[in-house]
């Protein structure tokens, strides 16, 4: 099963280096490798909502690494290969991440070295929202062409109707305060903090914005929008919206499904799946070594590692890691990752702070992107969640998968017992090819 998973994280990971723009590609090899096929799709189902938030909709990049994973996991789970997953959310949340295994570990190739340990900041505040199966069922696969088509036949405005409500202006578009409203508002509360502190990364959904507006305002110009195929697209495009809102109007359980006792005869027929993983609460200082650094480079991030490791030891901790540390984030809390699944952490990293008592700090580890001195404060055993922290993610669960039964029944009523006519049919084929 092992050797299983691992070839599946392998592959995983190809693919998305493969998929993914150069700044977002995940580097090869840091993770544990029993760890990787969870950790790979929940990284992966990140990026597509990242990507769908950063671009106003649901991007062919998006839509391809969906696709992907989707058949990567409907795979695995043909083979009955369970994916190891860890309810750990606070991570992902802080960083506007919503994995398709919403309880699995995952973590931001984006940002190298915070593979370490940042998946679980605030560990104590984790909740799981809904299992795999679930986040499956509830998953949406809106294309580029039909978000554009339906731009077009609805005519979005493309130019400001107020100069000082602009933000942005391109030759034949322009992006509003309304425009960037919409998105943000679509964004989780914390994931608007991010961006706020973070003028780049709003830069950027801005001009992305502004990018798709522009697009549009040139394909209407050009009379794109009246080409047949993309009337084809657009009819496409409006069947698929009605034929799925009506379904899901149709398929939606009653509002008082599940019971609190089918809560319960859940939550007990899988308490297994609702434990939490043992954890480790550490701090880290960091100093980052860029993959091409020369022998001397990485000799001298060495040398500083080891003084402050020694200086850590009988010294204030959290004051060096704020003066020192070069991963910003956890710098700003003196270093602090909170709790951090075993499995998230780097093995050398992991086997470091395994070896330490709480309040004892590390010699230098080495990884593939720098040197981390590690302070181990506390260690939490594997537990079981009580229901009262799962029991919205059971609900949620409950009714996506009530959700898909019914729906998969309406439509078996409507087409299942059609007669087919295999002459035409068979024509049809002919006349495609």
């Amino acid at each position: 099963m092992i050797a299983g998973r691992r070839s599946a994280g392998r592959r995983i990971g190809a693919a998305l280096r493969a998929l993914l723009p150069g700044s977002w590609r995940p580097a090869a090899g840091p993770l544990s490798e029993e760890a990787a096929p969870g950790v790979w799709f929940a990284y992966a189902e990140g990026v597509a909502r990242r990507l769908q938030a950063a671009f106003d909709g649901e991007d062919a990049a998006a839509c391809r690494l969906r696709a992907h994973v989707g058949r990567w996991a409907d795979r695995l789970a043909d083979t009955g290969d369970d994916v190891p997953v860890l309810p750990v959310r606070a991570w992902l949340d802080r960083r506007g991440h919503v994995t398709r295994i919403d309880s699995a570990p995952a973590s931001d190739p984006a940002v190298h070295h915070e593979r370490m340990t940042r998946a679980s900041h605030d560990g104590r505040r984790a909740r799981i929202k809904s299992n795999r199966e679930g986040n499956r069922i509830m998953m949406k696969k809106m294309n580029l062409l039909a978000m554009v088509a339906a731009s077009l036949v609805l005519g979005t405005p493309l130019v400001a109707r107020a100069q000082d409500d602009v933000i942005a202006n391109a030759a034949q578009a322009s992006v509003t305060q309304a425009d960037i409203a919409g998105l943000l508002k679509a964004v989780s509360p914390e994931g608007r903090e991010r961006l706020a502190a973070d003028p780049a990364a709003l830069d950027q959904v801005v001009r992305s914005t502004l990018a798709q507006k522009a697009v549009l305002a040139e394909a209407k110009s050009k009379g794109w929008d009246k080409q047949a195929q993309v009337q084809q697209a657009i009819e496409q495009a409006q069947r698929d919206i009605v034929a799925r809102s009506y379904l899901a109007s149709v398929s939606a359980p009653p509002a008082d499904y599940p019971s609190d006792a089918e809560i319960q005869s859940t939550y007990d027929r899988n308490r297994a799946a609702f434990t939490a993983p043992r954890a480790l609460h550490v701090a880290q200082i960091y100093l980052a070594v860029p993959p091409n650094a020369d022998a001397a480079t990485v000799d001298k991030a060495r040398k500083q590692a080891a003084d402050l490791a020694n200086r850590a030891r009988g010294g204030d901790f959290a004051a060096l890691a704020k003066a020192n540390s070069q991963d910003k984030a956890s710098a700003a809390n003196g270093g602090d990752l909170g709790y951090v699944p075993d499995a998230l952490m780097l093995p050398a990293v992991r086997q470091a702070a395994d070896a330490l008592k709480p309040g004892q700090v590390s010699a230098p580890v080495q990884t593939p992107t720098g040197f981390h001195v590690v302070k181990l404060i506390d260690v939490r055993a594997a537990a079981p969640r009580p229901l009262a922290d799962v029991k919205d993610q059971v609900r949620a669960t409950l009714r996506a998968q009530r959700t898909q039964q019914n729906a998969q029944a309406y439509l078996a009523k409507l087409a299942a017992n059609a007669p087919i006519n295999e002459d035409a049919l068979k024509k049809a084929l002919a006349s495609a090819r």
